[in-house]
């Protein structure tokens, strides 16, 4: 079974700063709602010297047009994407097998 890691915080807070280091650390793809999202994460990974391949779009990730070998992925805005799975307003709630999440709280500022 596959590792989840939850990160979890404030607008500001540093998640997308994390999620654009453990794509560098690990090799893994990030997945954005949209392609402007994908681009503004690209780009502030290389204007922070954080090489990242380019992001795909959660509907790449649906549809599993990736175009390329995708071995692990890291999705930005998980809401945004259990809503264009369901086509419906998701409320929220989260349900895992036992001991496969790990939960990343990011504090205002940066940093978990």
């Amino acid at each position: 079974m596959g590792r989840y890691i939850i990160v979890k915080g404030p607008p500001g807070s540093g998640k997308t700063q994390e999620l654009i280091q453990t794509a560098a650390e690990t090799g893994a793809w990030i997945a954005c709602h949209d392609r402007s999202e994908c681009s503004r994460l690209f780009r502030l990974a290389k204007a922070q010297g954080t090489p990242i391949e380019f992001p795909i779009t959660h509907g790449d990730l649906r549809r599993g047009a990736f175009g390329r070998v995708v071995s692990a992925i890291l999705v930005d805005d998980v809401g945004a994407l259990l809503r264009s799975l369901c086509k419906e307003a998701v409320l929220g709630g989260w349900s895992m097998t036992a001991g496969t999440a790990e939960v990343l709280i990011c504090g205002v500022g940066g940093g978990r």
